[in-house]
């Protein structure tokens, strides 16, 4: 699986998340979790690329 598809596949997952939460506290810990995600993707993406 490419870089790409794995970031499309959290952003969609994340998506959906905040498509399904329902009050301001599921959107806030959304909110979190996406940027935790994000982050870690971030710091993966970067492990992967330097082994190439």
């Amino acid at each position: 699986m490419s870089t790409n598809n794995q970031n499309d596949v959290v952003s969609h997952a994340i998506n959906a998340a905040q498509a399904n939460a329902e009050d301001s506290q599921a959107q806030q810990q959304v909110e979190e979790l996406s940027s935790m995600l994000q982050s870690s993707t971030a710091d993966a993406n970067v492990d992967t690329s330097s082994e190439e």
